[in-house]
């Protein structure tokens, strides 16, 4: 490393501390920058569900089988990246929720190649009564992907798409009046979760609940959860990567 690039470190990392801003970000942020490193500070393998089974309060076998839904069975994937696709364990708890819940209808914010979106089917066509899966997202390519590869898995009849952004009127308008569970994986900025949290909520049935991906690591997932702390019971858990995730449960 050059000695203007150490000293540009240094200085950036001075002034997070002298302006007392939230200094988390701006240390990732240099870490990534001129050192290209990982940096996996917060890490968990172990899902609520997995917890409770493990201390033996659930029975694993009334749970769906994922395991045809691996990263690589998928296609539309970037072949450049490892580990582009959602956290595994992330994937196995949304579709273990939909499970649990019984969930009539889910609403997916955000599918990118449909690998939650698998899940969230397979745990619906496992039902005495299947369910029906809605997804959305603005890009035509990541839309295209999830079709393709819910019609590998026999899953595109449990699945309706719906093109546009989560907030969009003509979405709005398509997607059902009540859900039983709406996951929230989009763009992750502070003002477009908070409009999603708002806008979404009111849509939940008597017994739904949000879910949203990625609250670890990003600052403005985290930041739009904490507003809503008055209005939601939380669960926030470390997920594979560290991204997190957390489940929003109304307080009624």
């Amino acid at each position: 490393m050059s000695l203007s690039s150490n000293l540009r470190i240094r200085m950036r990392l001075l002034r997070a501390v002298l302006t007392k801003r939230f200094i988390y970000p701006d240390v990732v942020d240099v870490a990534l920058t001129f050192g290209n490193l990982p940096v996996p500070d917060v890490a968990g393998d172990l899902e609520p569900i997995d917890l409770l089974h493990h201390v033996g309060g659930l029975d694993s076998r009334a749970w769906p089988d994922f395991s045809a839904l691996r990263p690589d069975a998928m296609v539309g994937g970037p072949t450049d990246r490892e580990n582009w696709s959602s956290e595994r364990n992330a994937a196995e708890f949304i579709g273990r929720f939909t499970a649990a819940l019984q969930a009539g209808v889910v609403i997916e914010l955000g599918c990118f190649i449909g690998y939650t979106s698998a899940h969230i089917a397979t745990a619906l066509r496992s039902q005495r009564q299947p369910g029906h899966l809605h997804y959305v997202d603005c890009a035509d390519d990541c839309l295209v992907a999830t079709a393709a590869n819910l019609k590998r898995f026999g899953l595109e009849s449990l699945a309706t798409p719906h093109r546009g952004t989560s907030c969009d009127p003509a979405v709005l308008a398509e997607l059902p009046s009540a859900a039983d569970l709406i996951f929230i994986d989009t763009t992750h900025a502070y003002e477009d979760t908070r409009v999603e949290i708002a806008t979404h909520a009111p849509r939940l049935s008597s017994r739904g609940c949000l879910a949203l991906h990625d609250s670890i690591r990003f600052p403005g997932v985290r930041r739009a959860i904490a507003e809503v702390r008055d209005r939601f019971r939380i669960c926030t858990f470390a997920t594979e990567r560290g991204n997190g995730l957390s489940v929003l449960v109304p307080r009624r």
